[in-house]
């Protein structure tokens, strides 16, 4: 139970219990009021007593495991992208009246699992903040968006080695609470900002290098903030001394080096080409993957870029000028390719599945919604598909960016050239936007309808 299950549940038992109180009795009501809200005051503040006292708890025995020889293993080579550069490109076909239709041939159908939406990583107990007698902060920057935490550098701890006993001993030092305003005003951000796992790792990995640089103390400091949070996470050490974050996520993501440890894999996001480390492989509580599905819209600050005129080649009247936010483009640049079940073509499900930016919607979406309004089902899904097809300049991955690259709907209306792949994606959002239907991604070798 949170603390705001306990303030609901310890209201309602003031309710139950004022009235019952005889109207008739001599004490007054603001009497009882006052008596009750000082009685839950005090078990409000036991209760977070009790909770600090076990994350305390939990945390000191996690440091005392730390002490023990980290086990050595092998890195694995990273994950390489499915390619699916088409052979030729799409040819955009004229009316279907015009066109013989070919007799139907039966093609192997894979079943392929859904996305599954994964519960969201929580700490283990409520992290409040504490106010300081002299508040100072750290500010840094998270894809254009300021941010900042409470937090007075002068107060900061370090390393010293990078032993077992040393990476304890600092565990210690930031579960001690003098690093949980941190953790409490990451955790404010990331709800403010409705960030993904991914965004709110890359803000974790920001404020630990705002505050330590490129020491070893970032990648404890970024561990111990995932690890709070919830999230599963891994500490190793390579030959030279440096300390390594690895972290684990809901499925399989490409071209980073990976460690399985109890038979899941662990990525090594910040460094490459490390090869064998020894490795802390000891679980928290109720530790959870970060998640590689992007939900709701991130919303970082805006930065937009020049219009974009887009227009239909049979429909010129469906023309848009959308500008896109070119932070939000940032971290879609820097989103990992992953994929889910050990298939690397549900990779596509997650760029199909992320929502149009509102900034977009507002720009494109009145416009196709007119183009569309008072025609039917084939019509409309005509006229957006011309769009799809004609209103792009095409280029495979391999033209325009040397390797396999899968586009999220935004990027596509954003950057010069697209392939099969990207319209796909985008088709299927503007179907499933704005005329309510259902969608399927259809993978060829080579191609994606």
């Amino acid at each position: 139970m949170i603390v705001e299950d306990i303030e609901r549940f310890a209201f309602l038992a003031v309710a139950l219990m004022c009235l019952s109180v005889n109207v008739a009795s001599a004490q007054s009501f603001e009497e009882i009021k006052k008596r009750q809200q000082d009685a839950f005051g005090a078990y409000k503040s036991n209760a977070e007593a009790e909770f600090e006292a076990y994350r305390s708890r939990l945390n000191a025995e996690f440091a005392e495991f730390m002490r023990r020889s980290w086990t050595k293993k092998d890195s694995k080579e990273p994950l390489k992208n499915v390619p699916t550069v088409p052979d030729v490109p799409p040819v955009v076909l004229p009316d279907l009246d015009e066109v013989e239709i070919p007799e139907d041939n039966e093609i192997d159908v894979v079943d392929v699992t859904p996305i599954v939406i994964e519960d969201e990583p929580i700490s283990i107990t409520p992290i409040k903040y504490k106010p300081r007698p002299k508040e100072k902060t750290v500010e840094f920057t998270l894809y254009g968006t300021p941010c900042r935490v409470r937090f007075d550098l002068d107060g900061r701890e370090y390393m010293r080695g990078s032993d077992e006993n040393a990476a304890a001993d600092f565990w210690k030092a930031l579960s001690s609470g003098s690093y949980d305003n941190i953790l409490a005003d990451c955790l404010e951000t990331k709800r403010s900002l409705n960030l993904c796992d991914w965004a709110y790792y890359k803000m974790l990995d920001a404020v630990s290098k705002a505050i330590y640089g490129t020491r070893n103390e970032t990648a404890m400091l970024c561990a111990f903030l995932m690890n709070q949070s919830g999230f599963k996470v891994r500490l190793g050490r390579s030959g030279d001394g440096k300390i390594h974050l690895l972290v684990n996520t809901a499925g399989d993501i490409c071209n980073y080096s990976y460690y399985t440890l109890g038979g899941e894999n662990y990525y090594l996001v910040e460094d490459d080409g490390v090869g064998s480390m020894h490795i802390f492989d000891n679980a928290f509580p109720k530790e959870k993957s970060l998640r590689l599905t992007i939900q709701e819209e991130n919303n970082v600050a805006v930065k937009a870029s020049r219009e974009r005129v887009l227009r239909s080649r049979k429909y010129p009247e469906v023309t848009v000028a959308p500008n896109a936010n070119l932070n939000l483009l940032e971290l879609y640049s820097d989103y990992p390719h992953a994929y889910t079940d050990g298939d690397s073509r549900t990779m596509w499900g997650i760029y199909a599945n992320a929502p149009m930016s509102r900034g977009v919607r507002e720009k494109i979406y009145p416009k196709l919604a007119e183009s569309i309004k008072g025609r039917t089902q084939a019509e409309a899904a005509n006229i957006l598909i011309n769009f799809v097809q004609t209103a792009f300049e095409y280029k495979t991955d391999d033209e325009a960016w040397g390797y396999e690259r899968a586009f999220f709907p935004d990027e596509t209306l954003y950057y010069p050239y697209s392939d099969c792949e990207d319209r796909a994606i985008l088709f299927s959002r503007l179907v499933r936007d704005l005329m309510g239907l259902k969608a399927v991604l259809l993978y060829y070798p080579g191609h994606i309808a």
